[in-house]
């Protein structure tokens, strides 16, 4: 059912800074509009993958 599934929205690119196109601000209200959090992520550095698994890991072991 749709309260037993679990989302998260990853924004890929965060080494590139410099290029983004979604503030901030934006994903915030993203956020708060829908309940669906967002990460930051860079699969060329690796920063905060690991950290995505581990949100949605941690929130499948809490609707168990």
């Amino acid at each position: 059912t749709g309260t037993n599934i679990c989302k998260l929205v990853l924004g890929n690119k965060a080494d590139l800074e410099k290029d983004r196109a979604v503030s901030e601000e934006e994903i915030k209200e993203f956020e708060n509009r829908t309940g669906i959090k967002i990460i930051e992520v860079s699969a060329k550095t690796g920063t905060a993958v690991d950290n995505a698994f581990k949100i949605v890991v941690s929130d499948l072991i809490q609707r168990k």
